[in-house]
This record gives structure tokens, sequence and C-alpha cells, in this order.
């Protein structure tokens, strides 16, 4: 029996999926055992007796809360059959990591405290085009969501979502999908315009968390000149003259998630 385990909505637990099999292209190494990968799967494990047998894509889980990525893991294995080659609890080994094990998947948490996570899965995207990357959040700011929906991801999950929602996300994007968005994210999406640029957004981001405007620059791989002018666009456009009014702005927009720090 497979121990429960809770973290933000995903529960590890035995449930019973009876869909069909997955199709995503299968990589030519997918079956292989790497050593980083911990295989949970016991002969009396009834959520693979009882479900059709899923072919064993490779996938890499990105989070920095240990309990949501270990159960998140054993959920992706003894329920779906994946085989999960890698997790980290950080970005700097984020692209290395594809490079290393050519995953089918990529689930990354949204709020990484080493790095942008929206500059890291552009990188993965431009350099793994057939990778599928799916960005799980606990936010509850529709800025933050729509800066999600609006970037590289084929999906963009909220960490309320269930196990059986999860399954057939994966469902839709095999099936070919481009993006595929969890009940929650919809349901949280604000009908309201987008008052930043995506870039902008970006800038406003690491600025609040304490980085400096050259800090952020180098980090999106831009140059300061450039970042200063997407700052200043960023008061005149909030009506704002420095950036503590700016981050107090943003908070009551719920452009920022206070829980999450940015």
């Amino acid at each position: 029996m497979i121990p429960l385990l809770m973290e933000s909505g995903i529960v590890c637990h035995h449930f019973f999926i009876r869909a069909n099999p997955m199709t995503l292209p299968q990589n030519s190494n997918s079956n292989s055992n790497n050593g980083n990968n911990s295989n949970h799967k016991t002969n009396s494990d009834t959520t693979t007796q009882n479900a059709p047998a899923l072919p064993r894509y490779r996938v890499i889980v990105i989070d920095d809360h240990a309990l949501f990525r270990s159960s998140l893991a054993m959920l992706l294995e003894h329920a779906f059959g994946f085989d999960v080659v890698a997790t980290y609890n950080h970005l700097t080994q984020a692209q290395k990591a594809c490079a290393d094990y050519q995953p089918d998947i990529i689930i990354m948490d949204y709020h990484m405290p080493d790095g942008d996570a929206l500059t890291t899965g552009l990188a993965i995207k431009k350099q793994h085009p057939q990778c599928r990357l799916i960005y799980l959040t606990g936010t509850q700011s529709s800025w933050v969501l729509q800066q999600l929906v609006a970037s590289t991801a084929d999906g963009v999950l909220h960490k309320e979502i269930s196990p059986e929602e999860l399954h057939t996300v994966f469902e839709k994007l095999c099936a070919g999908d481009k993006l595929v968005i969890s009940s929650q994210v919809q349901q949280k999406l604000a009908a309201q315009v987008q008052p930043f640029t995506g870039r902008e957004f970006q800038i406003f981001r690491l600025l609040a968390q304490g980085h400096s405007t050259k800090q952020a620059a180098d980090q999106l791989c831009i140059s300061t000149r450039t970042a200063e002018k997407h700052r200043e666009n960023l008061f005149k456009k909030a009506g704002v003259k420095n950036l503590a009014q700016l981050i107090e702005l943003g908070y009551k927009w719920e452009m920022l998630d206070l829980r999450a720090g940015s």
C-alpha cells in the first residue's frame, strides 16, 4: 500500500485510473534505468494492476518543497507508469539535466528560490522543443497565471489539481493539445487586460525579489540599458515614483504572490 502523502492539493494514494494509453513520442532510451530514479513500484500496487499499462515516459520534476516533490514523483511512477529519471530542488541544473536525461516531460514549480522559472523554461524549450514543459504553481494571482499561460509552457497547473485531473492533463497533451490549463487556473484567470508586457513583468518580479536592475538584466540576458527602460515603463504605467510604491501596488493588484515571496 502506498502511504498517504499530501501537499498543496496533489495526493498520492491508491486510486484507479482507467484510460487509454498515452501516445507521446517514445524516446529511444526511455526504458533505461537511471541511477537518479527511485523505483517505488511494488507487486501489490493495485493502481498498476487495475489500470492499462502506460509507456514509461521520462519525466523530470523540479520543485523546492521536498514532500511535494517526492509525493508527485511517487504518483507519476505508481499511478501513471512514468519513469521519473531525476528530481531537483533548484533551477541551476535544469538545462544540463535536460541534456543529460532527454526527458519527454518536465514538471517545474514556478516559484523557485534560485532563479526565474520562465527564463529557464524558455531556454529549455529552445534547446529541447520536443520536451513538454508543465508549470506548477500555488499562486492565487491571476496576473502571474496570465504570464504563465502566455509563456512557452505546454501546461499550466495549479497545485490544487487532483490526481484524476492531472492524468487527464497528460492525456490531452499526448493527444496533441498545445496548451492545457487546469480547471483551477481557468477559474482564477481574471478577465482583465494585462498592463505590463511579458518582459516588464519579468523585470518587475526580479526587482520585487530584491535584485538590482543590472542583476535582473543579467538573469534575463538583456542589456542593463534595456532593463532600465523596462523599469522606467513600469513606473510610468503604474503611475508611481519609486520601487517601493510599485511593489506595494503589485501586492494590492495581486500581481505578486505574498505567500510565495514573488
